[in-house]
């Protein structure tokens, strides 16, 4: 029988930062564009978005390493507990 690849789904927290990235960089590009054009830089504007999107990722950066840190305390406090051996199922 056919083993069936299993294909990684995205979970919000990736997806969400994903676009944090996506926007902080379609927004300096854009800001770059329009202060060489004009001649003036929206530096309010500009240290506002990078607080929010910096902000943000860091919040969203930090709660996936806590998870994956508990997922590997989990799976080694599980190996422990079945004497140390490991199953292939």
């Amino acid at each position: 029988m056919r083993q069936q690849i299993r294909k990684k789904r995205l979970n919000g927290l990736d997806k969400y930062l994903i676009y944090c990235i996506v926007f902080f960089t379609i927004y300096v590009i854009s800001e770059r564009i329009a202060a060489s054009i004009t001649g003036i830089s929206c530096d309010s504007l500009t240290n506002a978005v990078k607080l929010f999107c910096g902000g943000e990722a860091f919040l969203c950066a930090m709660i996936k390493r806590h998870k994956l840190i508990n997922a590997r305390k989990a799976a080694e406090n599980f190996r422990e507990e079945q004497g140390g051996f490991e199953y292939d199922d």
